[in-house]
């Protein structure tokens, strides 16, 4: 049985109150610490309805972080936020947050830009799709191979991003857990989001 904590994306739509506790219900039917409210998500949404979903996950005992946006995190009244840029927007993060705040950094699949953010001590390093799309989409094994490689050499907590749209039985954990698996946006637009977890979570550790 899978021991890594989750970490979930919000959808690029208009947030409605049904569909937030819907989100609330999948995330908390699995050890869930985070949920990441991306760039779509804030564009499309009035301020109101985001501070009505933040306070609702918050209630639930996950911590919420905006992509990108210390202005935005601050207006929501979030824990924190998640960079994916260079190291330099991380020291005007921590300088702008202090300590009190998460700032994670998503690093697509690049060892140089998590070893940079290890540095800084950065709060967790995310490895996943490329956010310029300039490569080859990288297979969810891929980025489990490289939670492992990261967690086998630095202390900062490590994050899988996982497509949802590849099937389950074409990657296996091996060795260790990731310490925490995150599903990219696309998780929501699948059809039996309880019945995907549930075979995730099913995986056995391989040797």
């Amino acid at each position: 049985m899978i021991d890594s904590r989750f970490y979930f994306s919000s959808p690029a739509q208009e947030m409605t109150d049904d569909f937030v506790k819907y989100m609330i219900e999948i995330a908390t039917s699995v050890d869930c610490a985070a949920f990441l409210v991306g760039n779509r998500t804030v564009e499309m949404n009035d301020p109101d309805v985001l501070k009505r979903l933040v306070m609702a996950f918050q209630q639930a005992n996950i911590a919420v972080l905006i992509a990108d946006d210390v202005a935005t995190m601050n207006i929501l009244l979030a824990d924190g936020v998640q960079i994916g840029s260079q190291v330099k927007h991380f020291d005007t993060c921590r300088k702008a947050l202090g300590d009190r705040f998460i700032i994670g950094a998503y690093v697509g699949t690049s060892r140089h830009d998590a070893m940079s953010f290890g540095e800084v001590n950065a709060d967790y390093v995310a490895f996943g799709t490329p956010r310029d799309g300039s490569i080859e989409q990288p297979s969810n094994q891929e980025i489990i191979n490289l939670s492992n490689w990261w967690q086998e050499l630095f202390k900062p907590p490590a994050i899988a991003y996982l497509n949802a749209s590849e099937n389950i039985d074409e990657f296996k954990f091996i060795g260790e857990y990731p310490d925490f698996v995150a599903l990219l946006p696309n998780f929501w637009d699948i059809k039996d989001h309880k019945t995907w977890l549930k075979q995730l979570c099913n995986k056995p550790l391989e040797n």
